[in-house]
């Protein structure tokens, strides 16, 4: 018998079989699990560096946005990369340039603490998920180390001693990657898996719910101006297959009203045939449409509008260059419930079908002298800039399959025109506006 102890001696040679463990047991009843709750308390709080390097990368990306992305960047499709630029400024602003500023010239003191806490709970909170779902294949021995380390951190992290925590936060890793085999992500790694999450989401939006498009052109002046970048709801009819021209419709469950502004891909007869084009639905299948005498009539009813006051607006120069300034008559108009703004030009035919250059059959319309009814599966549009507007009038009615979805808001507005600091200038007050 051992004189210190009243058991008895073992032999070295004599194995111990360890305690027995149900596998099926939840993880607060067997050996060695945690008994903590691994929930964080106050550590959403960012340093003062953090805070500081936020303002710092939000101020650079409001004066690159100032500044008007170009062209290359905010065309059709293009808003993704400027998302992804401001979340690149952002996260390299919190993850970096904050601990940097926080450890040479602001709170040294309370930043180390800080920082460990901000890192230390999602660290504690990832082991605590890799162990319950390792469990069953760790000895015994190998949980009650993890346990043990994870109770050591928190007591750390509860108690906020920046030395124990960052001590015990080393020694968790080192017994995470021992038992667990984890690799530990690198800066490199960490940065690609945000950037590539962000991507991901941006993608997945741009094909099923939203997609960003700019208007080239001053055909739907006042409602959208040139330089205008607009973000198109394309689940509001239904959902389409992606990279599909015209697009092919999975589900739809509705199909565009009168007043709607929809982007679609312009039919066959129009002179840019197959490129994107926004106009206004005007009538449906079923109804028949007349112009005369610039009033625009559904069925036999005008549409009522309103005033008809003078109205200079920036349009595109016939021939390209730089922006010109033009007068039209002002018109509030309801278009089955929805009130809008159209414009009326001194030059051009206001009546129709007859009063313009239009082949009285054209493909997806019914035309006599008179009017022309909507065939199923089409829809009739029109700009709001009446006298200015290459639409349905010249090349008939939009097929029900090109329709990309209904325009939304305004995200971006940047003026064509270049000011005197040679950089485009932003219309801030059209920033956010909604279309109607």
């Amino acid at each position: 018998m051992n004189a210190e102890s009243d058991k008895p001696e073992v032999s070295p040679t004599t194995p111990v079989p360890p305690p027995r463990v149900d596998p099926s047991a939840p993880a607060a009843a067997r050996p060695g699990a945690a008994a903590k709750d691994r929930q964080p308390k106050g550590s959403d709080r960012y340093t003062v560096g953090q805070w500081v390097a936020l303002l710092l990368g939000g101020g650079a990306s409001w004066l690159w946005l100032r500044r008007g992305p170009s062209d290359v960047l905010t065309g059709a499709g293009g808003a993704i990369f400027p998302v992804l630029v401001v979340i690149t400024i952002l996260y390299f602003a919190v993850a970096w340039l904050g601990p940097l500023l926080d450890e040479n010239l602001l709170d040294r003191g309370n930043a180390r603490k800080l920082r460990a806490r901000r890192f230390g709970w999602p660290f504690l909170r990832d082991v605590a998920r890799a162990r319950d779902r390792a469990q069953r294949k760790l000895s015994v021995d190998a949980l009650g180390a993890l346990d043990r380390g994870m109770d050591a951190l928190q007591d750390a992290l509860e108690a906020e001693d920046p030395a124990a925590m960052e001590e015990r936060l080393a020694e968790l890793e080192r017994t995470s990657d021992e038992v667990l085999h984890r690799k530990r992500k690198g800066i490199l790694r960490d940065f690609a898996e945000s950037i590539g999450g962000a991507l991901a989401i941006a993608l997945l939006l741009r094909m099923f719910v939203l997609e960003a498009f700019k208007i080239p052109s001053g055909s739907m002046i006042p409602t959208l101006e040139i330089g205008d970048h607009i973000f198109v709801n394309k689940f509001v009819y239904g959902v389409s297959i992606p990279f599909t021209n015209p697009p092919r419709k999975l589900f739809t469950w509705r199909a565009p009203q009168p007043g709607d502004v929809i982007v679609f891909i312009a039919p066959e007869p129009a002179t840019n045939a197959g490129e994107d084009f926004i106009k206004r639905v005007v009538a449906v299948a079923g109804q028949k449409v007349k112009l005369k005498d610039g009033v625009l009539h559904v069925d036999g009813n005008p549409y009522p509008r309103e005033g008809g006051q003078p109205l200079q607006y920036e349009d595109g120069a016939d021939w390209g260059g730089s922006m010109v300034r033009r007068t039209a008559a002002h018109y509030v108009e309801d278009t089955a419930g929805v009130k809008h703004s159209v414009l009326y030009q001194d030059f051009g035919e206001h009546d129709f079908p007859t009063g313009l250059d239009y082949s009285p059959v054209v493909k997806g319309v019914k035309c006599n002298a008179e009017e022309c009814e909507i065939l199923p599966g089409y829809v009739f549009c029109m700009g709001d800039n009446r006298d200015n507007s290459q639409d349905s009038r010249k090349w008939g009615a939009v097929p029900l399959q090109s329709i990309k979805g209904r325009a939304m808001f305004i995200w971006m507005s940047v003026r064509p025109a270049e000011t005197r600091d040679g950089f485009p200038s932003i219309r801030w007050k059209r920033i956010g506006t909604g279309i109607n």
